[in-house]
């Protein structure tokens, strides 16, 4: 029974990553649709806020494969700390900020949201030029 029940979940987060990004290629594809889920600050020109929608989609993405077990949080780490190196990803990371303050502090996607502060701040106060050794990934 409990692993119809993770089959089943598994399944139904499958279902709603292939839908989330359905509908985010629509939105991307067509500007009048981007402009009916667009939460980002309309004094940023639209063309960067299509770059955050799709930015996150990546972020939602990467999320999800963690979620489903297919990369490790070692493995989620590695690829978070490399597309932060990226300055539109960084600067719709701060755009979307108010969208993390409300989420249940308690819940998998403000864990994650505060391990990518924690990311950012280690990457903004690295004194290298080796970005792909900054930071540690907290452990569970």
């Amino acid at each position: 029974m409990e692993l119809d029940e993770t089959a089943l979940r598994r399944t139904s987060l499958a279902h709603q990553q292939r839908m989330h990004w359905e509908l985010l290629t629509r939105a991307l594809d067509d500007p009048s649709l981007a402009e009916v889920m667009d939460p980002y600050d309309k004094g940023i020109p639209a063309e960067r806020r299509r770059q955050f929608i799709y930015a996150n989609a990546w972020y939602v993405y990467l999320y999800h494969v963690h979620q489903a077990g297919l990369v490790s949080r070692d493995e989620l780490y590695a690829a978070l700390r490399e597309y932060f190196q990226s300055p539109i990803f960084r600067e719709y990371w701060e755009a979307s900020r108010h969208m993390r303050a409300s989420l249940d502090a308690d819940s998998a996607d403000a864990r994650m949201g505060r391990m990518v502060d924690g990311l950012v701040e280690d990457i903004d106060a690295a004194d290298t030029d080796e970005w792909w050794v900054v930071g540690t990934p907290p452990s569970d």
